[in-house]
This record gives structure tokens, C-alpha cells and sequence, in this order.
């Protein structure tokens, strides 16, 4: 049976009665619904509706609210429509104008445009470079000082990531499958792959700090992709949304949440791996050994591949 086709018209005036839209109002809805199509601004109309509309002390909408919220409806649209790519540099460009005292929009978006024409040159699809943001450009910019500690930086990774070999064979790297399996990393994103292949080698060269530090790592960045692709990610950002929590909250809301739905093994051990990686970062006094890591190797496999696959990465 064909979908009966919404009159947005109509659709509009009944959620904000007693009033109504005026000429121009019917004509910017009329203008959006023939930009973006019908379903999309039906859904920019709730979005608006549910962040804009405010009521009177009687219950009753206010007039300022409404026209807020006709106003708000392109804008939605308008984002709404962006590639995740071009939508993930609009939050970038806001932050990096929040972060910083001075900001100039012109600058800011040709360096994160030619950071992103060399990634993509570097064979980086859309996937990879999201994740790429939110894995090491934003926490970067939160780092940074001011926007010229900023701009210095993002044309050093510019030119660093310019210099990379693409016909460089990082199978040489010697290490084994000693704790995580080529076959669960070869077609991950490139630096997932980077990460595991860290793992391996540090464990095979005796550098057992390094392992755990690096398995630490594995773990905060597999938990939140994991987040992102469930569409939560809301809760592990700080009160402004500029920032991932700590991770030993990531870990008690993932342990929480009935939407990820991990294993029983999986909520146990994650403590234990970032308890280990802790102790290699921050204890004076403490030197990771093989067994603290042999010990630990079968179900911190099993714990990274139920949150490969949670997270999409593997499928």
C-alpha cells in the first residue's frame, strides 16, 4: 500500500497552533521541501520543534519560540544533508572556534581541507577518516594551547602524513600473531591494523609495558567507536561534547548499557586491561612481565573481537 503523501503545510500549522504561517513562512517550507525532499524535512520540523518551541506559564506556546523554529528548519536541513565527512569537519571547526580565543573560519577549514586531500591520497576512505577525527585530530585540538600551537601542528601532520611511503611493505615489521591474530586486524582500518600490529611487536621484542599500554589503547578506541556506531556516543562526552570521559566511565556505561549488550566475560575483563595499561603508564615503581600479560592473552582476544564486531569494524 503507497504512503500517503504528509501535507507539510498542514503538518506545520497543527503543531503550532493557534498560529499559523504567514506567506513567507509557507514559502521557505515549500522551497525545503523541494531542496531535501518531504520525509527529510518532516523529521528537521520534529528536530526543530523538540529544541526551539518554549511555553508560556499557562502552557501555551510563545510566539518568539515559533518563529525560532521556522527559522531553525533550514539549518537542520541544510546539516542534516551534509556527507558524514563534511559534517564531522563542521563539528571540528566548531570546537577548534570554541577552544580557541583567536579563529579564523577561512584558515581553519583550508587546513583541515588539505589534511584531508592528503589522507585521502594516502588511500583513507570516508570511514577511516571519521575515525580518524575522532580518534587523533580532536583529541589533538583539545591538547593544543592556543590556535597558533594549533595551525603549526596541523601543517606538521600535513606534511608528515605527505611523507608516507604508500609503497612501504609493513609486513616487514617483524612480529607474530602472538597475541591478537593477523586474520582479526588485516582488514581493519589502517590504524587499527597499526595499533594490533604494536601489540604483537612489543610482546615479541620483550617490551612488555609497551604491550600494555598499547592493549589499554586498543581497548578506549574499540569502546568508543562502539559507542559512536550505536549512536550513544553523547554518553561518554564531557558536559560541553568536546571530549570522550575518562576511561574508566567509557567502561562502567558500557558495562551499563543494555543497547551494546556485551558479553558477561567482556563487562569483567575490560577493568583488568585497563587496570594493567594504568599500572605501565603511571606506577613508579611497576614494570610489566610476560606472564602479566601471557596470563591475560586468550580473553583479551576474545574481548577485542566481540568489540570488532559490536562496533562494525569487523562484520
Amino acid at each position: 500500500m503507497a504512503k500517503k503523501k504528509i501535507d507539510l503545510i498542514c503538518y506545520v500549522e497543527e503543531k503550532i497552533r493557534p498560529y499559523t504561517l504567514n506567506e513567507k513562512g509557507k514559502s521557505s517550507l515549500k522551497k525545503f521541501e523541494t531542496d531535501y525532499g518531504t520525509d527529510l524535512i518532516i523529521e528537521c520540523v520534529d528536530t526543530s520543534f523538540s529544541n526551539y518551541i518554549r511555553y508560556d506559564a499557562n502552557g501555551k506556546i510563545t510566539k518568539d519560540s515559533v518563529e525560532n523554529f521556522i527559522n531553525k528548519i533550514g539549518g537542520i536541513a541544510y546539516n542534516k544533508n551534509l556527507s558524514p565527512v563534511e559534517a564531522k569537519v563542521r563539528h571540528v571547526l566548531n570546537i577548534v572556534k570554541t577552544n580557541f580565543n583567536y579563529y579564523d573560519q577561512n584558515i581553519a577549514r583550508s587546513l583541515l581541507n588539505r589534511y584531508i586531500k592528503s589522507l585521502k591520497e594516502k588511500d583513507y576512505t570516508e570511514l577511516d577518516l571519521i575515525r580518524d577525527f575522532d580518534s587523533e585530530l580532536i583529541p589533538m585540538i583539545q591538547e593544543c594551547r592556543n590556535w597558533s600551537d594549533w595551525f603549526q601542528r596541523m601543517e606538521q601532520w600535513e606534511q608528515e602524513i605527505n611523507n608516507w611511503d604508500n609503497k612501504r611493505n609493513e609486513t616487514e615489521v617483524n612480529y607474530t600473531d602472538c597475541i591478537l591474530p593477523t586474520t582479526l586486524f588485516e582488514n581493519c582500518p589502517t590504524y587499527i591494523a597499526k595499533v594490533c600490529k604494536q601489540i604483537n611487536c612489543s610482546f615479541d621484542n620483550n617490551l612488555f609495558d609497551c604491550t600494555a599500554v598499547m592493549m589499554r589503547r586498543l581497548l578506549e578506541i574499540l569502546l568508543i567507536l562502539t559507542f559512536q556506531k550505536f549512536d550513544i556516543e553523547n554518553e561518554i562526552l564531557n558536559q560541553d561534547g568536546t571530549c570522550h570521559i575518562v576511561l574508566d566511565k567509557i567502561i562502567k556505561n558500557a558495562q551499563n548499557s543494555k543497547i551494546i549488550n556485551l558479553s558477561a566475560s567482556s563487562k569483567k575483563d575490560m577493568e583488568k586491561y585497563k587496570t594493567l595499561g594504568n599500572f605501565s603508564a603511571h606506577k613508579i615503581w611497576y614494570n610489566c612481565t610476560e606472564p602479566d600479560i601471557r596470563t591475560n592473552i586468550l580473553h583479551f582476544r576474545v574481548l577485542i573481537e566481540e568489540l570488532m564486531y559490536k562496533s562494525a569494524i569487523k562484520e
